[in-house]
């Protein structure tokens, strides 16, 4: 929740209604010493108990990751972190988790009353950085832009009044399309940009970035494309001047998963009433942004790295 004061948080929030249930009432005459009298009912609603959800989360993996945020927060005091575990083939979310973070039993963590409190997941867009890679690949393979063994002179590209360069400024030389990617080579990802033109916008789109993965939960953010000049659209292709959310990365890499079939990110895995009647969450397929065969040569490409 934005706020701590504010009704519950995330899920709880989220679901609310279902959680609390509903209150009964009645309508009834009384006599002199307060008794109903007979007959005299004129509304009678039974009360409707709260149902129980049930995540997708695996309680050993999430006590792992937990244990794993812990120690990389203590030894690398960074400003924040978001991790999140995601069965590929489902899209259920296997556990997930940031820092800072604070206890929700005795609200340790959070310093006031009016604290912001964020789910990062969603609420926090980010420049992925490197990670976009596989996503310009993809879509240059898929649009016919990519010939693997097409060389290119690695270490730096001048776009209009920019310099944008590789980690090693001096390159490695003279590499394929197919290696740019193992060699995270920046260059590599703006000729191909260059080569796709608006085409790589479109796929942008496809992929769901810039908009919600309509996680169900409170505040989600869509995060922002930044192409209103060439620039920030070439250094989109190597994961700059983008903002997007965990949940946006992890929906798109559905798709390079599972032969272009996007699902989205699950936290809710079933509903479940008193009497016992379930409501069960299928995987949800929300897009085809690549053809099969272009995921399955993405994978092969990531194994070289």
């Amino acid at each position: 929740s934005k706020l701590t004061g504010e009704k519950g948080m995330g899920l709880e929030k989220a679901y609310d209604d279902i959680l609390k249930g509903k209150d009964g009432y009645k309508y009834y005459q009384k006599d002199s010493k307060g008794n109903e009298l007979p007959g005299s009912v004129i509304v009678d609603k039974e009360a409707v108990d709260g149902k129980d959800i049930y995540t997708t989360l695996d309680s050993n993996l999430q006590l792992r990751l937990e244990e794993v945020m812990d120690d990389v927060f203590e030894k690398s005091t960074p400003d924040n972190i978001t991790a999140m575990l995601m069965s590929a083939k489902t899209g259920e979310i296997l556990a997930a988790s940031q820092r800072p973070t604070f206890d929700p039993q005795t609200k340790e963590g959070l310093s006031g009353d009016d604290a912001v409190w964020q789910n990062m997941l969603i609420q926090t867009p980010y420049e992925p950085g490197s990670t976009m890679k596989v996503f310009t690949v993809a879509a240059a393979l898929d649009s016919g832009n990519l010939n693997e063994n097409e060389t290119f002179q690695s270490g730096k590209i001048q776009v209009y009044d920019t310099t944008i360069s590789d980690w090693k400024p001096e390159g490695k030389g003279t590499m394929t399309y197919r290696q740019a990617l193992a060699w995270s080579s920046n260059v590599g990802m703006v000729h191909l940009e260059q080569k796709m033109g608006t085409t790589w916008q479109q796929y942008l789109n496809k992929f769901g970035f810039g908009k919600t993965t309509n996680s169900g939960l409170p505040y989600e953010e869509v995060g922002a494309i930044n192409d209103k000049n060439p620039v920030d659209t070439a250094m989109s292709a190597f994961g700059q001047a983008i903002g997007v959310t965990n949940f946006q990365m992890m929906q798109g890499f559905t798709a390079i998963a599972n032969k272009g079939t996007m699902l989205k990110p699950q936290i809710v895995k079933k509903i479940t009433d008193e009497e016992g009647k379930e409501k069960v969450y299928g995987p949800e397929e929300v897009g085809n942004p690549i053809k099969p065969e272009t995921a399955d040569k993405v994978l092969d490409y990531m194994k070289d790295t």
